[in-house]
Formats: structure tokens, C-alpha cells, sequence
């Protein structure tokens, strides 16, 4: 199952987001069970290699227990910054918003919801 999670901070700049986000991956990808990756696009025609998008990261997990254990690291990105949100999409489009604002435990069962309904279609 994969899904896609993208990062927005009103206040960090596009370098400090990108570093957030690169960091994000890389705790994300200690999680057993869970690998992100940078999401990147093609260039432009004329251009040379793939674009990075900035606070974008392509997640894949091979079971629930991984997907529950990511949700818990997005946890603590938000006691470090509150005003973070991620956007989660799943690979069927559904997307579940989380914001460190108004954060309710609600919302983390909803994305953990997602994406084990997806996992569970996977089988």
C-alpha cells in the first residue's frame, strides 16, 4: 500500500520545509515496516533529471501495525510545530487532512482508518 503525504507550514520557508520534510522521511524510514521516499516528478520538457517537490513524501507500508506506527511519528512533529498539516492520500484518492492547530484524536483515527482500509485491499 502507498500513499502520499504532503507537508504545508505557514511558518517555515520553502528550504526550512523541505529540511522538515527530508527529516520526516528519514524517522519515518526507521519505522519497520514503512519506506519514504522524496516525491519527484518529471522536469519539465528540456530539463535534466526529476523534480523534487518541495514537503511532498510517497510512503509505503507493508501493514497496518507500520502505518499505525507512522501515524504516531507525525505526532511528534506536531509538538514541535503546531501549525504543521499534513495531507495524507491514499492510493484510491481518499485524503484525510491533519493539523496540528486543532488537532483531535479523531483525526488520527481516521488516517489510520485509510490507510488500513487500503492495506486490507491489498490482501
Amino acid at each position: 500500500m502507498s500513499a502520499r503525504l504532503s507537508l504545508q507550514c505557514p511558518d517555515l520557508d520553502a528550504a526550512d520545509l523541505q529540511a522538515l520534510t527530508d527529516e520526516l522521511a528519514g524517522d519515518l524510514n526507521a519505522v519497520s515496516g514503512v519506506e519514504a521516499t522524496r516525491a519527484e516528478t518529471t522536469g519539465a520538457k528540456g530539463s535534466r533529471g526529476e523534480v523534487i517537490t518541495i514537503g511532498n513524501i510517497v510512503l509505503a507500508f507493508i501493514s497496518s501495525g507500520a502505518a499505525v506506527a507512522a501515524i504516531n511519528v507525525l505526532k511528534t512533529y506536531f509538538n514541535r510545530q503546531p501549525t504543521l498539516t499534513f495531507d495524507i492520500v491514499d492510493e484510491n484518492g481518499k485524503k484525510v487532512s491533519l493539523s496540528g492547530k486543532n488537532l483531535k484524536a479523531e483525526q488520527f483515527d481516521q488516517a489510520i482508518s485509510v490507510l488500513g482500509k487500503s492495506l486490507a485491499k491489498k490482501k
